[in-house]
């Protein structure tokens, strides 16, 4: 899940020429990042490095990442 998260995130910033600040993922991903062995952990660090705010969106099938002002 995590490698996901990441890599969708490089692929954010090739398209968009800039950094998301939000990601977008259910409930259910969110419960198993959170599950993962030391998951939770990196994520926290990956956020934090990029500055990502966690939305909760129980229709949407997979991550994903926006920009907001």
């Amino acid at each position: 899940m995590l490698t996901y998260i990441n890599q969708s995130l490089a692929d954010y910033q090739r398209t968009h020429s800039h950094k998301p600040n939000l990601l977008c993922i259910n409930n259910l991903h969110w419960q198993m990042l959170q599950q993962s062995n030391g998951c939770q952990q990196l994520f926290d660090e990956l956020a934090s490095q990029h500055g990502l705010r966690v939305l909760l969106d129980a229709t949407l099938s997979h991550p994903s990442f926006r920009y907001t002002t």
